[in-house]
């Protein structure tokens, strides 16, 4: 159950704004960077559940004269993670000596720091000037495969970091494109990442334990 329309319902007068931070899965997979325009497509069952979330929420917000904005991010990372993510088993085989599974296709993503995630979310939530209803795509503008996620890690933990192609079985989802278009958000709400993927890797490393 999607619980949307009843947050709407509970919010105080106070309430400035509701802001859904929703999903690039929401879409359908593209070979260009993806803008706001593209179609809903989404890729899996929880694609669909964040579409629909967001659907629920922009028109309960109409209804009830709320401002509501969705920010849809990319691939989120950085630290607390949970442990069966891709970063986080990375970082793990770099402290461990353990092996990351890699998929056999190629599988590319938008990697985008948590802290910058957050910024945007704030922005959103602060910025009355912020049409309602707004929807925004948040990412880097940059993809990177997994292949060359594990290298970066290496890179930047000094550890050297065994794959196995093939060992996962990936998911249905997955692309060899899947990047974002974020000028809408840098235009709306003056944002940009600020955190490039060599740099998360390392302060994720570093507040989640570092060497062992």
């Amino acid at each position: 159950m999607n619980t949307s329309p009843w947050l709407v319902d509970a919010l105080p007068d106070r309430c400035r704004a509701v802001i859904r931070l929703g999903s690039s899965t929401e879409y359908a997979a593209s070979p260009r960077p993806l803008t706001e325009a593209a179609a809903l497509e989404p890729r899996g069952f929880f694609g669909a559940t964040k579409a629909a979330g967001s659907l629920l929420l922009l028109g309960a917000a109409v209804e009830r004269g709320v401002r509501a904005a969705v920010l849809r991010a990319f691939q989120v990372y950085g630290p607390g993670d949970h442990s069966t993510r891709l970063v986080p088993v990375v970082l793990s085989a770099a402290r461990t000596g353990g092996t990351v599974p890699l998929p056999a296709r190629v599988s590319r993503r938008d990697w985008i720091w948590v802290g910058d995630v957050v910024d945007a979310c704030v922005r959103a939530a602060t910025d009355d000037a912020l049409p309602p209803g707004t929807v925004l795509n948040l990412g880097t503008g940059r993809q990177t495969s997994t292949e060359e996620l594990v290298d970066t890690a290496a890179r930047v933990t000094g550890r050297p970091i065994a794959t196995a192609a093939g060992a996962h079985p990936g998911r249905e989802w997955d692309t060899a494109d899947w990047v974002s278009d974020p000028s809408a958000a840098r235009r709306l709400l003056g944002w940009a990442p600020t955190v490039d993927l060599a740099e998360g890797l390392a302060r994720t490393w570093a507040a989640d334990g570092g060497p062992a």
